[in-house]
């Protein structure tokens, strides 16, 4: 009877240092999914980062191309403004010359 207690009990103890082992190698493997995890998380937003950056990079370069072309074609609108208002002048300077040679000539 002492014995078959004995044997019980030594095979209950077995069992439950299997059901340790079992749930320490179950730990232990969650863990390493989590480190994965964690390490896959970690390059990913280093990743979207850099595409921020970049991203932010060219949206910057962009804004200054369509300030300078914005600047040029400002230019360009000065300069024929300009260029008009020369024209206008030398007609309407050629027209009272027109006017005045021909009330002298009247």
């Amino acid at each position: 009877d002492e014995s078959r207690k004995d044997k019980e009990s030594i095979n209950a103890l077995q069992e439950a240092s299997q059901s340790r082992v079992q749930s320490m190698d179950a730990a232990e493997e969650s863990e390493r999914r989590h480190k994965q995890q964690l390490e896959d998380l970690l390059a990913n937003h280093a990743s979207l980062k850099g595409k921020l950056h970049e991203a932010s990079q060219s949206s910057e370069q962009s804004m200054k191309a369509t300030e300078e072309s914005e600047r040029r074609h400002e230019q360009q609108l000065e300069e024929i403004s300009a260029s008009h208002a020369s024209i206008k002048g030398k007609n309407l300077e050629e027209q009272i010359e027109s006017l005045g040679t021909s009330s002298w000539r009247d």
